[in-house]
């Protein structure tokens, strides 16, 4: 089943429930002592600024949360769409 994910190559043999636990400590470690500039930085021109890739982690978790509370407990739950790219650009990241 891994396999027909799109980031499976990423994961490899690594479980993943221990990987989603422990991305909030790496990437705090990763972006700590961080400025304003690199906080604007892409990685590309046209991309989204490095501010903008963590407010879309946190969006993405809060709609995985709440996809998975309400297919645990609604039967027959039909899971909803998103476009994160819309929830980033209603928000302008600051510190």
């Amino acid at each position: 089943m891994l396999a027909s994910l799109p980031y499976a190559d990423l994961v490899g043999a690594q479980d993943p429930l221990s990987l989603l636990a422990s991305t909030p400590t790496r990437i705090a470690a990763l972006v700590r002592g961080w400025d304003a500039r690199r906080w604007a930085g892409t990685y590309a021109p046209g991309k989204w600024t490095a501010a903008q890739l963590i407010l879309h982690l946190a969006h993405d978790e809060i709609g995985w949360c709440n996809r998975v509370r309400l297919a645990l407990t609604v039967e027959g739950y039909v899971v909803q769409p998103y476009d994160g790219a819309r929830w980033v650009a209603q928000e302008t990241p600051t510190d």
